[in-house]
């Protein structure tokens, strides 16, 4: 096999890596979303549902249990996307850079330098929606059962674990691909 069919090869090898991690990142979306929101809604139905039905302390805590799926399933969904943003970076360096073309990663280099902002992404917004839905059920059965005050300090912990991936989520883009572009061409000049 010669150098540019094997060049070649790896290049299809790294497009179809880049498809197969978009699709792994819209499975664990779709998946956990469904799981989270069917849990939710069975939880809400239990303790809002009907007038008269005793809530209890069971049932706010079983209102956080979506987050026992989202938060690690948005973790996750942050390194699939580090994954992603490092091979568009190799794909980048080795490809279009060393063979002075513009495609697809160079251009949308370019562009994200001219449009600074990035829209707002549906994924962390759906998580959050999950997430505070979650949160205030939690806060209302607490309240609505007569429960001590102390509990309404649990989802802290639970929102100290969303915000990291959150803030993450933005960054691989805006620092850490252009961090990786930067690291490939050092490894390039190595060859």
């Amino acid at each position: 096999m010669d150098n540019v069919t094997r060049q070649l090869e790896e290049s299809k090898h790294i497009d179809n890596a880049i498809i197969e991690i978009d699709k792994h990142i819209l499975q664990i979306l779709i998946a956990s979303m469904t799981v989270a929101v069917t849990l939710l809604s069975a939880i809400g139905g239990l303790a809002i549902g009907k007038e008269g039905v005793n809530v209890s302390i069971i049932h706010a805590y079983a209102a956080l249990t979506p987050n026992l799926l989202i938060i690690p399933s948005f973790y996750l969904m942050l390194s699939q996307r580090i994954d992603m943003m490092r091979l568009g970076a190799y794909r980048r360096v080795f490809f279009e850079e060393q063979y002075k073309f513009d495609g697809w990663e160079t251009r949308l280099g370019r562009l994200r330098i001219i449009e600074i902002k990035e829209s707002n992404d549906p994924v962390p917004l759906i998580f959050w929606a999950i997430f505070f839905s979650s949160m205030s059920l939690f806060d209302y059965v607490i309240l609505k059962c007569g429960a001590a005050s102390f509990h309404l300090m649990v989802p802290l912990v639970p929102s100290l674990f969303i915000i990291y991936p959150h803030y993450q989520w933005r960054r691989v883009v805006t620092i850490d691909l252009p961090r990786y572009v930067e690291l490939w061409r050092e490894v390039a000049k190595g060859n």
